[in-house]
């Protein structure tokens, strides 16, 4: 059985990958942030305090992963309504 993709919720959507992206950028950020700290000052004097900026980045990811992905669906959107959407083959499991 063949089925189109016709639209997408851009909002919906743009949720799920901000999230999704939030917690992946927090398990990187976590680690970068906890080594950044621990390192020396530099010759420049430079504290390593500035680890904070790791703590920002999964919010600015999530905030960037919002908004993209909602151009991208609302584009899909335009697209799919004048050329036709994604087509996709499903078929039934049965469980024994």
């Amino acid at each position: 059985m063949a089925t189109q993709i016709k639209r997408i919720a851009p909002y919906q959507a743009g949720k799920v990958v901000a999230v999704i992206y939030f917690v992946i950028g927090f398990v990187f950020a976590g680690p970068f942030a906890l080594i950044f700290s621990l390192a020396p000052a530099d010759a420049h004097g430079a504290s390593p305090g500035r680890a904070f900026i790791f703590l920002i980045m999964p919010f600015l990811y999530a905030l960037a992963g919002l908004i993209f992905t909602s151009i991208f669906c609302m584009l899909y959107n335009l697209v799919a309504s004048r050329f036709g959407g994604i087509e996709i083959q499903l078929s039934e499991i049965h469980d024994d």
